[in-house]
Protein backbone atom coordinates (compact mmCIF):
# COMPACT_ATOMS: atom_id res chain seq x y z
CA UNK A 1 0.00 0.00 0.00
CA UNK A 2 1.30 4.01 -0.89
CA UNK A 3 2.09 5.61 1.92
CA UNK A 4 -0.59 8.74 2.40
CA UNK A 5 -0.09 11.90 0.75
CA UNK A 6 0.40 14.91 3.22
CA UNK A 7 -0.15 18.17 1.52
CA UNK A 8 1.15 21.83 3.17
CA UNK A 9 0.48 24.99 2.23
CA UNK A 10 3.99 26.49 1.65
CA UNK A 11 4.37 29.65 3.11
CA UNK A 12 7.86 30.10 2.32
CA UNK A 13 10.49 29.26 -0.08
CA UNK A 14 12.58 25.86 0.92
CA UNK A 15 14.96 24.07 -1.46
CA UNK A 16 15.25 21.21 0.90
CA UNK A 17 11.49 20.64 0.68
CA UNK A 18 10.70 20.49 -2.82
CA UNK A 19 11.83 18.57 -5.76
CA UNK A 20 10.48 21.78 -8.24
CA UNK A 21 12.74 21.04 -11.02
CA UNK A 22 11.21 17.40 -11.67
CA UNK A 23 7.66 18.27 -10.30
CA UNK A 24 7.72 21.26 -12.80
CA UNK A 25 9.27 18.39 -15.71
CA UNK A 26 6.41 16.19 -15.37
CA UNK A 27 4.55 19.36 -16.97
CA UNK A 28 5.66 18.95 -19.70
CA UNK A 29 5.42 22.76 -20.04
CA UNK A 30 9.15 23.04 -21.84
CA UNK A 31 12.13 20.57 -23.11
CA UNK A 32 14.54 22.08 -20.11
CA UNK A 33 12.45 24.03 -17.66
CA UNK A 34 14.33 25.73 -14.65
CA UNK A 35 12.40 26.92 -11.29
CA UNK A 36 13.29 30.44 -10.19
CA UNK A 37 13.64 30.49 -6.27
CA UNK A 38 12.69 33.78 -6.68
CA UNK A 39 9.18 33.68 -8.86
CA UNK A 40 8.36 30.88 -6.44
CA UNK A 41 8.68 33.08 -3.45
CA UNK A 42 6.90 35.76 -5.06
CA UNK A 43 4.09 33.85 -5.91
CA UNK A 44 4.16 32.03 -1.93
CA UNK A 45 3.35 35.91 -0.95
CA UNK A 46 0.88 36.58 -2.76
CA UNK A 47 -1.81 36.34 -0.73
CA UNK A 48 -4.67 34.82 -3.25
CA UNK A 49 -2.36 32.06 -4.26
CA UNK A 50 -1.70 28.96 -1.96
CA UNK A 51 1.13 26.75 -3.22
CA UNK A 52 1.02 23.29 -2.13
CA UNK A 53 3.30 20.82 -1.62
CA UNK A 54 2.02 16.99 -1.00
CA UNK A 55 4.92 14.62 1.10
CA UNK A 56 4.70 10.68 0.80
CA UNK A 57 6.98 8.95 2.89
CA UNK A 58 8.90 11.80 3.83
CA UNK A 59 9.85 12.52 0.18
CA UNK A 60 7.95 15.41 -2.02
CA UNK A 61 6.56 13.91 -4.35
CA UNK A 62 2.84 16.05 -5.68
CA UNK A 63 2.52 20.00 -6.15
CA UNK A 64 -0.54 22.24 -7.03
CA UNK A 65 -1.43 25.69 -7.00
CA UNK A 66 -4.86 27.45 -6.66
CA UNK A 67 -5.27 31.24 -7.36
CA UNK A 68 -7.87 32.08 -5.32
CA UNK A 69 -10.78 34.27 -4.69
CA UNK A 70 -10.89 35.93 -8.44
CA UNK A 71 -14.38 37.82 -8.53
CA UNK A 72 -15.85 38.28 -12.09
CA UNK A 73 -19.40 39.77 -12.52
CA UNK A 74 -20.63 36.60 -12.45
CA UNK A 75 -18.95 33.99 -9.90
CA UNK A 76 -16.31 33.71 -8.14
CA UNK A 77 -13.03 31.57 -9.66
CA UNK A 78 -10.50 29.56 -8.39
CA UNK A 79 -7.84 29.11 -11.29
CA UNK A 80 -5.81 25.88 -10.55
CA UNK A 81 -2.09 25.18 -12.05
CA UNK A 82 0.90 23.02 -12.08
CA UNK A 83 -0.72 20.49 -10.73
CA UNK A 84 2.12 17.61 -11.05
CA UNK A 85 2.84 14.42 -9.39
CA UNK A 86 6.71 12.30 -10.06
CA UNK A 87 6.57 9.64 -12.13
CA UNK A 88 8.06 7.41 -9.71
CA UNK A 89 4.48 8.06 -7.64
CA UNK A 90 2.02 7.99 -10.27
CA UNK A 91 -0.68 5.58 -9.77
CA UNK A 92 -1.17 6.18 -5.82
CA UNK A 93 -3.61 8.79 -6.26
CA UNK A 94 -1.72 11.21 -4.78
CA UNK A 95 -2.90 13.44 -7.97
CA UNK A 96 -6.91 12.75 -7.15
CA UNK A 97 -5.38 13.76 -3.11
CA UNK A 98 -4.24 16.32 -4.78
CA UNK A 99 -6.95 18.07 -6.22
CA UNK A 100 -9.77 16.72 -3.43
CA UNK A 101 -7.27 19.08 -0.86
CA UNK A 102 -7.70 21.97 -3.71
CA UNK A 103 -11.09 21.92 -4.13
CA UNK A 104 -11.34 21.77 -0.13
CA UNK A 105 -9.18 25.21 0.23
CA UNK A 106 -11.44 26.54 -3.13
CA UNK A 107 -14.75 26.11 -1.40
CA UNK A 108 -13.45 27.62 1.77
CA UNK A 109 -12.26 30.90 -0.02
CA UNK A 110 -15.35 31.01 -1.52
CA UNK A 111 -15.16 29.46 -4.81
CA UNK A 112 -18.46 28.28 -7.50
CA UNK A 113 -15.93 27.36 -9.85
CA UNK A 114 -12.23 25.89 -10.81
CA UNK A 115 -10.68 26.23 -13.78
CA UNK A 116 -7.94 24.66 -15.09
CA UNK A 117 -6.05 24.02 -18.11
CA UNK A 118 -4.37 20.45 -19.27
CA UNK A 119 -2.98 19.04 -22.12
CA UNK A 120 -4.75 16.54 -23.83
CA UNK A 121 -1.74 15.08 -25.98
CA UNK A 122 1.14 15.48 -23.43
CA UNK A 123 -0.84 14.85 -20.02
CA UNK A 124 -3.36 11.74 -21.06
CA UNK A 125 -3.54 10.51 -17.54
CA UNK A 126 -4.39 13.72 -15.82
CA UNK A 127 -6.87 14.47 -18.25
CA UNK A 128 -8.71 11.24 -17.43
CA UNK A 129 -8.08 11.82 -14.07
CA UNK A 130 -10.03 15.61 -14.08
CA UNK A 131 -13.05 13.92 -15.93
CA UNK A 132 -13.24 11.50 -12.98
CA UNK A 133 -12.98 13.76 -10.74
CA UNK A 134 -16.25 15.33 -12.09
CA UNK A 135 -14.45 18.24 -14.35
CA UNK A 136 -16.01 18.92 -17.75
CA UNK A 137 -14.51 19.59 -21.53
CA UNK A 138 -15.11 23.00 -21.67
CA UNK A 139 -15.17 24.36 -25.45
CA UNK A 140 -13.21 27.05 -25.39
CA UNK A 141 -9.96 28.73 -26.93
CA UNK A 142 -7.45 29.78 -24.28
CA UNK A 143 -5.57 32.82 -25.90
CA UNK A 144 -2.02 33.71 -24.63
CA UNK A 145 0.10 36.56 -25.18
CA UNK A 146 3.65 36.46 -23.26
CA UNK A 147 4.03 40.31 -23.13
CA UNK A 148 7.61 40.85 -22.82
CA UNK A 149 7.68 39.62 -26.09
CA UNK A 150 6.16 41.63 -28.15
CA UNK A 151 7.53 42.96 -31.30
Amino acid sequence: MAEPLIISEQTEYDPEAGRYDELYATLKLHEDWNHDPARLQAMIDDPEVRFMLGKAGGLTVAMATIIAPIPTGTKTLGLVEDVAVLPEAQGNGYGKAMMHHIQGVAEGLGVDTIQLTSNPDSRPEANRMYRDLGYRYHNTNVFVMDLGEQG
